[in-house]
């Protein structure tokens, strides 16, 4: 008796070690992804920010200032409406 439950535990052990190693890659991919996906929207902040800058006090800029805004806004969470 002592003996199946001793290997019960061994189990239960080698099981849960495989969900944290699981666990810990998928968050080190979610981290990778989340830092790419920042890098992406600073290039498009920028671009945004020279199409805009080349046509001032217009729609245009006016237009690029607001989807810088709201892409920031998506990456914190916030509500971009």
């Amino acid at each position: 008796m002592a003996e199946a439950k001793a290997e019960a535990l061994v189990k239960y052990r080698d099981a849960y070690a495989e969900m944290e190693r699981i666990a810990t890659e998928a968050l080190r991919k979610s981290e990778a992804r989340a830092e790419r996906l920042e890098a992406a929207v600073a290039i498009l902040e920028d671009a945004l920010q020279e199409a805009g800058d080349d046509y001032p006090g217009s729609s245009m800029q006016q237009w690029c200032q607001q989807q810088v805004k709201a892409a920031r806004a998506a990456l914190k969470g916030d509500d971009h409406d």
